[in-house]
């Protein structure tokens, strides 16, 4: 039996609200609250440097740190990458999960 990309999708508005949001805390607890970079690699291999990720039924749009903002699927998205931050770039990022007209929003930076 054939089985298409999207019987393996990982990524969705519930792993953004759930999984990859509680893990994100973890990380950053484990590295004394030192800030993080979010990028998201497509399939094609662009590496998309997010400062806000929103995800809802549809999928994603992420507002970049080069003043872009990109609407992918999550059928296109081959990964996660969550780092420590490094430079001098704005720190942390924000993560909204839902539809609704207020989305719950979880602010994934470490405070001063």
């Amino acid at each position: 039996m054939l089985e298409s990309a999207d019987s393996y999708r990982v990524f969705d508005m519930a792993y953004f609200g759930g999984a990859f949001a509680e893990r994100v805390r973890e990380f950053t607890d484990d590295h004394n609250d030192a800030h993080v970079r979010l990028e998201l690699v497509t399939l094609n291999g662009e590496r998309l440097d997010a400062l806000q990720l929103r995800a809802d039924e549809k999928g994603t749009s992420i507002s970049t740190r080069d003043d872009r903002l990109v609407f992918l699927p999550y059928s296109l998205i081959a990964y996660v990458d969550v780092a420590i931050l490094q430079d001098h770039r704005i720190p942390g990022f924000q993560l909204s999960v839902g539809s609704e007209a207020r989305p719950r929003i979880a602010t994934l930076m470490a405070t001063p």
